[in-house]
């Protein structure tokens, strides 16, 4: 009779041991490639089950993947088991935390779970897709340039229906893609190769990547199990997935005495003329041809004392040469002055790749004799002083006797009487004339006033009155807000009004 009693309890608690609360957490894998998805699980049975919200586990975005149920009734009794699914792509080693499941309003706690992201280097076999990083050296100087190989590879028989690189993200470098993307085949994958050309701005060590790419696969099924985005199309479904690449890092070292330029290069100046008119522009050239980062030249500033100095911004053609990269750098500079001067040599320093040493190239200095201006001016006042025959005596006592001495021929003096009286007798006759005619002839205008009505742009403009530089505090005014206009996307008005007055009635 005992015995039949403990076996009546243990019949008795069978049913609350089935159904009493139990939750669980997996993942479909523990280790991954970068960009692999991971489909995290909570299993939870009971009567009323209330999951948490997951929004983010470690630095990746979480989302829902789906639900799936089952039920159980025994002796009447109906027990439910819910699984809920969720999807994310870590970005590096990362432990899923303890979360919290209600069952019938209490709290139970899953256990944490470890996730590997394995080095994307190793063998893979059967990825989808790949993404490498290449660099074709891992050191280089300040300014050298470091071929960088951007390497997507989809297997052609997944079913790959398109694929896309986010833009690469280049911190610390100055960075430009050569040419477009090679296409190329190797095995059961399509290659694309993306190619750049990279310059450290500044010393240190400079981290490339990881950096994602982006591709969809086809399928049939409304429902993916790994949790991808499905999106239809024609009926079929595109499930996207990304892969992340490598990391690459790049020691940059610094030049020596704060260069900024690595390279060969050669710098030339040269001048449309050497003898000009005071106050008309020299207009001189700055030439740098090499091989290197010619982009980062730096704009040339020159001190001429005395003259006044305006500079075009700098343009630069670059590109490659077989392998090598480099290009030309070219700057135009208008020079204005009203006596002789010289342009100063010009100088170039860099880094050269050859020698791996600091050089120094400079132009030669030239000179410029200006005509008609003050240092001209000179031994002309000089010549007239020394003169045999002056126009004006320095004399003032000669001059006095030379005013005292009586005319030689009186005839001449009857002459200019009868030229006086004819000249007021033919005047009154053209006033009478125009009276008549009741018509004002126009003053003839100004060609430099033609040339500013008939200038269309402000650079036009600034030509024309450039060689007018030193001439007036109004023309330097108009020059300074026409350069704010051209260089300095500025928005001042020019009143072409007041250049008229000035023109028609110079300044003393």
């Amino acid at each position: 009779m005992r015995k039949l009693l403990i076996l009546g309890s243990l019949l008795i608690l069978i049913p609350f041991y089935l159904f009493s609360a139990e939750v669980s957490a997996s993942v479909n894998k523990s280790a991954v490639y970068p960009g692999d998805s991971v489909v995290f699980s909570i299993k939870a049975s009971g009567g009323d089950i209330e999951f948490p919200k997951i929004d983010k586990i470690g630095n990746a975005d979480v989302s829902e993947a789906g639900t799936s149920s089952s039920y159980v009734i025994i002796n009447g009794n109906a027990s439910k088991t819910l699984t809920k699914m969720y999807s994310f792509t870590p970005e590096g080693n990362v432990t899923i935390p303890s979360f919290a499941v209600k069952i019938d309003g209490k709290e139970y706690m899953t256990k944490p779970i470890k996730i590997v992201v394995l080095n994307p280097n190793a063998p893979r076999p059967n990825a989808k897709a790949l993404l490498e990083i290449r660099a074709d050296k891992n050191s280089s100087y300040v300014g050298e340039p470091v071929n960088i190989e951007l390497v997507l590879k989809l297997k052609a028989s997944a079913n790959i229906a398109k694929a896309q690189i986010d833009t690469p993200k280049f911190d610390n470098l100055w960075v430009k893609q050569i040419g477009d993307v090679q296409k190329t085949q190797e095995g059961d994958y399509i290659v694309q190769k993306y190619r750049f050309l990279a310059f450290a701005q500044q010393a240190g060590k400079i981290k490339i990547g990881p950096i994602t790419a982006h591709y969809a696969t086809v399928k049939r099924d409304s429902y993916d199990p790994f949790g991808g985005m499905n999106i239809s199309i024609f009926g079929e479904n595109l499930v996207w997935k990304k892969v992340l690449s490598n990391t690459v890092t790049i020691d940059a070292k610094p030049l020596p005495g704060n260069l900024e330029l690595y390279g060969n290069f050669d710098i030339k100046a040269k001048v449309d003329k050497t003898k000009v008119y005071a106050n008309k522009p020299v207009n001189l050239t700055i030439t740098v041809r090499g091989a290197g980062n010619i982009d980062d030249v730096k704009k040339f500033n020159l001190n001429i004392p005395n003259a006044i100095v305006y500079s075009d911004e700098p343009q630069v053609k670059s590109g490659f040469n077989g392998s090598q990269y480099g290009g030309v750098f070219t700057q135009k500079i208008a020079i204005i002055a009203d006596k002789n001067y010289t342009i100063p040599p010009i100088k170039l320093r860099y880094f050269d790749k050859n020698s791996k040493k600091e050089t120094v190239k400079k132009t030669e200095p030239i000179k410029i004799t200006v005509i008609g201006g003050k240092t001209a001016a000179a031994p002309a006042q000089v010549a007239v002083a020394n003169s045999p025959k002056p126009a004006v005596s320095a004399n003032s006592n000669q001059s006095i006797a030379a005013s005292k001495e009586p005319p030689q021929n009186c005839t001449g003096g009857y002459i200019k009487y009868l030229t006086f009286i004819l000249g007021i007798f033919l005047g009154a006759a053209a006033m009478l004339l125009w009276q008549k005619r009741g018509a004002k002839k126009e003053p003839k205008e100004l060609p430099i006033i033609k040339k500013i009505k008939k200038a269309k742009s402000d650079k036009e403009l600034y030509k024309i009155l450039l060689p007018f530089a030193n001439e007036s505090k109004v023309i330097a005014n108009k020059l300074k807000k026409l350069e704010e206009n051209i260089y300095k996307n500025g928005k001042n008005k020019i009143d072409k009004e007041t250049l008229f007055d000035y023109f028609e009635e110079p300044e003393e």
